[in-house]
């Protein structure tokens, strides 16, 4: 299961709720619901809704959950004496007759048909494009609530501060075809990076930097001003074998005005953090990733503390995540990535912070993250 946002699960605990008579809060994996007092006990499989889920209209009034709901009908944040309601707990019996097992963790996604909804996507030109796998899309980071027990204790992590934008990549990749002119840039020119090209997207999509039309697009310009392919050539020239690579790719978020509604983090144009970097299809260690795109001259994400020890998640809560706001404002910061230090595959998370989510409700932000 991946990223599934609708499932079964099983409560580890019910907790009182002080000065609450008939509500009381129920822990599912890293997740908390306020429930009717009574209606659940400790153990009992339940149907995990996390926030942002969408449900359809139909089964929203079937389950009778629709007042519970946004009105956009999505599973959204919400706060009762000082506690967050985060995700919606709904008995089993209420799809005995869609599964015939009940599995932990099983997938009822597709089965009930609820997802996120989907951030639209830029259209590239298919003729131009030939989807270049050694154009790799980015690791999806779990939220902790998912993967709670991601990290041990004693672990040596990194926090940063999670930025509310758009996700970007920019590489220098071996091509997938190579063409007549490639081939007399290498043999006759002597150019050993003749087989390399320069490429930007989405999360997702491939751009065509061959198109004029495209030149207005954010992540061209945002590539254009900070002069990112002369910056990605330079360096893998100095520092790469062209024999040898395959990819070297820069993941970052692009902000500020005009990326997301009514969350400009007080800017007049656009930015770009840095926050993580693959080499040969392999993701480097936090620490180098953040010395090479000083390098570049570019800039690393925000680092909240850079060699924590890791105890428990609920500290790194307090301290970066709770009551996290911009500086003389009310808004919300939207959260942290934890990043551990110490393991040789990426192992990262993310802690949203509920005002935020709270925030992006009340005041038309979109959340794509």
């Amino acid at each position: 299961m991946k990223n599934s946002v609708c499932y079964i699960s099983k409560i580890r605990e019910i907790k009182s709720i002080e000065n609450a008579d008939n509500i009381e809060l129920a822990l599912v994996e890293g997740w908390q619901c306020i429930i009717k007092k009574g209606e659940f006990k400790k153990n009992d499989n339940v149907i995990l809704i996390t926030e942002g889920a969408i449900i359809p209209e139909d089964l929203a009034q079937s389950f009778g959950i629709k007042k519970y709901l946004h009105k956009d009908n999505t599973v959204h944040v919400i706060k009762l004496k000082g506690i967050y309601s985060e995700c919606l707990i709904l008995p089993i019996d209420l799809i005995k007759d869609k599964i015939k097992d009940i599995d932990y963790r099983k997938d009822l996604s597709d089965i009930l048909n609820i997802y996120k909804p989907k951030q639209e996507k830029i259209i590239p030109d298919k003729k131009f494009l030939e989807n270049n796998e050694n154009f790799r899309i980015y690791y999806g980071i779990p939220n902790f609530k998912d993967v709670p027990n991601i990290f041990y204790k004693g672990e040596s992590l990194q926090i940063t501060r999670k930025i509310h934008g758009t996700n970007a990549r920019f590489g220098i990749v071996r091509k997938n075809k190579i063409s007549l002119k490639d081939l007399f840039r290498y043999y006759i020119k002597k150019d050993k990076w003749a087989f390399f090209e320069y490429m930007i997207g989405s999360h997702k999509k491939i751009l065509d930097l061959k198109s004029n039309s495209k030149n207005n697009n954010v992540y061209v310009e945002i590539s254009k001003r900070l002069k990112i392919e002369k910056k990605l050539f330079e360096y893998v020239k100095h520092n790469e074998d062209p024999d040898k690579l395959v990819n070297f790719i820069i993941y970052g978020e692009i902000y500020g005005k005009g990326i997301q509604n009514n969350y400009t983090y007080s800017l007049k144009t656009t930015n770009l953090f840095c926050f993580d970097i693959m080499i040969n299809d392999s993701y480097i260690k936090p620490n180098k990733a953040k010395e090479i795109v000083k390098k570049l001259d570019l800039e690393y994400i925000p680092v909240l503390e850079d060699d924590h020890i890791y105890t428990s998640i609920d500290i790194i809560f307090d301290k970066y995540v709770k009551d996290a706001y911009f500086k003389n404002t009310r808004i919300p910061h939207e959260g942290v990535v934890v990043k551990s230090l110490d393991s040789v595959l990426p192992k990262y998370v993310k802690i949203k912070n509920p005002e935020f989510l709270i925030y992006t409700k009340n005041h038309n932000v979109s959340d794509y993250s």
